[in-house]
C-alpha cells in the first residue's frame, strides 16, 4: 500500500468551520488600514487610481441556506439570496465581496437583490434605520471556499492567503451579512509584496 502524501492530507483536511476572529490578523500597514477601514470601501479605492473604479457581478441568486459553512446569525430554513461582486480598477480586481440576505430580509427589502452594478454600501449610506455590527477578521487560506470563489481566475499557483473581514449589518432590525475579500492585486497597488 503506498504511503500517503502528508502535504496532500493537509490540502484535502477539513477546515475549521469559524476561521473569524474579533481582531485583525497582523499585517503590513499600508494593508492593514484597508482592512480596518471604518468608512465606504469604494470612497478609497476611487482615491487609490484616476482609473475610473467598476463594480463586476460575479453571481447572485438563491442557494440553501444548509450550503453555507458558518454565518454569524441564524440564516434561517429555505433559502439565502447571494451576492458576489468585485471592485474592480483599470479592469483588476482589488475587492471580492460576497452579501448572504436571509429570506425574512429579502421578503421586506426586495430591491436588494436588484442592485445591478450599484455598491452595497454606497446604497445603505443613505437610508436611515442601518447599523453595522463590529468586524469579523480572517486570514482564509487559498482553498477556503470564499477565496476560492474570490481567486478563481489566479492560476493556481498564484493563489494565496487572503485577508478578509465580515460584518452584519442590520437593515431595520434585519440582517444581511457583508464579506469582504481583499485580492493580491489590491496589495501590489498600495506596495505590499505579494
Amino acid at each position: 500500500m503506498a504511503k500517503s502524501d502528508p502535504g496532500h492530507d493537509a490540502l484535502t483536511a477539513p477546515l475549521p468551520l469559524d476561521l473569524w476572529t474579533p481582531s485583525p490578523p497582523a499585517l503590513t500597514a499600508p494593508l492593514d488600514s484597508w482592512l480596518t477601514e471604518p468608512g465606504l470601501l469604494t470612497e478609497r479605492l476611487r482615491t487609490l487610481s484616476t482609473a475610473p473604479l467598476r463594480l463586476r457581478v460575479v453571481r447572485q441568486g438563491l442557494i440553501g441556506a444548509e450550503t453555507v459553512a458558518s454565518a454569524p446569525f441564524d440564516l434561517g430554513a429555505g433559502n439565502v439570496f447571494v451576492r458576489e461582486i468585485e471592485l474592480c480598477v483599470d479592469g483588476t480586481a482589488f475587492i471580492f465581496a460576497q452579501t448572504l440576505v436571509p429570506d425574512a430580509t429579502l421578503a421586506r427589502f426586495p430591491w436588494l437583490a436588484e442592485l445591478g452594478d450599484s455598491p452595497l454600501g454606497e446604497t445603505l449610506s443613505v437610508l436611515d434605520g442601518i447599523s453595522r455590527a463590529a468586524f469579523e477578521y480572517a486570514l482564509l487560506p487559498a482553498i477556503h471556499p470564499l477565496a476560492s470563489t474570490a481567486e478563481r481566475e489566479l492560476p493556481e499557483a498564484a493563489r494565496a492567503t487572503v485577508p478578509a473581514r465580515r460584518a452584519t449589518v442590520s437593515l431595520r432590525g434585519l440582517p444581511i451579512l457583508v464579506q469582504e475579500l481583499f485580492l493580491p492585486a489590491l496589495g501590489r497597488a498600495i506596495g505590499v509584496a505579494a
